[in-house]
Order: structure tokens, then sequence, then C-alpha cells
């Protein structure tokens, strides 16, 4: 079974976040059929919310409204997603050893970048365009803006790499786990060919989701009496220290972690265990603002398209 698939059965209710309470939007099921074409290139003048879910489908919709456009043809999406800039969205694909790259509002791809680490997440450099991955191999792969060849980076010790995303330096973090399945986190800086593993003054789980807020990490912790813990970590040299954290209202559910979307204050995430895609005002916390509910089911990625 897929590394990825493994850690979301592993981990079990009592961690992820779920999306079962708060202000509830329906919005129309993938399965629900094609829209009129010029309703899709409506939508490309949109900002849209890209799903994707274990069984390789990935979605959109319009963004915040929730109303679903299309559905990606070729993704084999399986994990997490990231988008550039100019609107390119990229879905890595660990069965397929590959990233497949759609532009903003489109179905059909535009180039595919061979990754046989087996990559199960993304995350873009908005600075150098350049695209890194994080895959069940411990190896990081970084592609120069985003295409081509890439470098390869891994560490003793560092057995699968689940999450990543760059800072304002362009340095890259990654997290995992070792060889014993504990918690790992690591750091690629701007400019150098070797990763370093960094310490964290606080119990992490391995395989958790991570994110950068504009001045700390994110990293998603463990769900305690209905509430999904996010830690604010602030990271020099070596060393990660924790100097906030904010629950948000979380049901159990049956997956484990899956990737969070965070910026302008609002964090978004899909819940694996049932079909809905929740919205917070992360820095408040409580329950969420809005859930998208029927998007599919097994979600894991998102990402929002500009």
């Amino acid at each position: 079974m897929m590394m990825f698939a493994r850690l979301l059965g592993a981990l079990g209710a009592g961690f992820a976040i779920a999306m079962l309470t708060g202000c509830q939007a329906s919005s129309q099921s993938p399965g629900a059929g094609a829209l009129p074409p010029s309703v899709v290139r409506a939508a490309r003048e949109r900002d849209l919310l890209y799903v994707s879910s274990l069984a390789g489908s990935v979605s959109f919709y319009t963004y915040p409204q929730g109303k679903f456009v299309a559905t990606l043809s070729n993704s084999d999406g399986e994990g997490g997603l990231c988008s550039d800039r100019q609107g390119n969205v990229y879905v890595p694909s660990p069965e397929f050893a590959r990233v497949t790259i759609y532009r903003h509002g489109r179905t059909t791809p535009i180039d595919t970048l061979v990754d046989d680490s087996g990559p199960l997440e993304c995350a873009l450099d908005p600075r150098s365009g350049d695209l890194a991955t994080a895959s069940e191999a411990g190896v990081l792969e970084v592609y120069p803006r985003g295409r081509g060849t890439p470098s390869s980076y891994s560490i003793v010790g560092v057995a699968t790499l689940f999450f990543c995303t760059y800072d304002d330096k362009s340095d890259v973090f990654a997290d995992g786990e070792d060889d014993a399945g504990s918690f790992e986190l690591v750091e690629l800086e701007h400019g150098s060919s070797t990763l370093k593993v960094l310490t964290v003054d606080a119990i992490v789980p391995d395989g958790t989701a991570i994110a950068w807020n504009g001045k700390e990490l994110v990293l998603q912790t463990a769900q305690v009496d209905g509430t999904a813990t996010f830690a604010f970590v602030k990271v020099s040299g070596a060393n990660g220290k924790v100097v906030g954290t904010t629950g948000l209202t979380a049901a159990p559910n049956s997956y484990g972690p899956t990737q969070f979307w965070l910026e302008d204050g609002t964090l978004i995430e899909p819940d694996g265990g049932n079909a809905d895609v929740g919205f917070w005002n992360y820095r408040a916390g409580g329950s969420p603002t809005k859930t998208l509910q029927s998007l599919g089911s097994e979600l894991i990625g998102v990402t929002v398209s500009r």
C-alpha cells in the first residue's frame, strides 16, 4: 500500500482535522455531471480551490464560494497540491512517480515532471519559482523554476518526508519520520547542498502537516477533546522553538493529518474521513467559518490558485 495511505490509516481517529461544525455550504459533487463550457471559462477569471483525494481525483471549485467547476484529467493526485504565482497547479503522484502541471482553470495538463522518489506533497518558492517535493523515499527534490531535472537531497536516518513548505527566504522545510517512525523535521537552507535536521521543543507526532504563515512554521499537532492544535515554531539555527499555538474545533475522523492551505489568516483543510472541506480563521481558532460538503471521499490535499 502506498506510504501516504498507510500513514493516514495508522494514525486513526484521534489526530486529524474534521469539518463537521460551523457555517455550512453545499457544493455540487464532482460526480454530478460536467458544467457547460461557458461556465468553466468564466471560472478561469476567478480564484479556484483545488482538492485531491487518495483515489487520485482532483477537482476544483470557485473560491471562496465553493461551487464545483470541473475535474482534472490524467491527474492521479493521491497526495498534496501546490500552486505558483501564475496560478499553475502542481499535482504529485507517488504511485506514478510524477508531478503533473495544469494551468489555472484548465483540465488538461501542460507538462509532466518525472519524480522517481514518489512525491507525496509539493511547495512553490514565491521568490524563485522553484518547486520542492517531499517523498515517501525520504528525498527532497527541488526543480529550478518548477521545471526540468531536479536536485535531490536526503539525510541518513530520515526514512520518509510527508509535507514541505518554503519560508520567505527561500529555505525549504520538510517533515516526516525516521527509521523508527518518529517525527523528523529537516531544513534545506537557500544555497545549501545538504539537509539539516532540526529539533523542536515539543512532542510532535510523525506525519504532521506543515506550512509557513509569513513569520513562523505552522505544524499541525495532535487532536485532544475535539480540538486540533497548530503550533507556531520559530527556527533559529538547528532548533525550533514553539512560540504559540491555536486550537481549531475538530471532530474525530478516521484518516489522520491531511494537507492544509494557509494564507491571509485563513486555514483550509479537507476532512480525510468525510467529504468536507473546512475554512477557519486560524489565529482566532474555534469553529470553522465555512464548511463545503459532499466534495468526495478520502480527501487529502488542497491549494488555492489565484
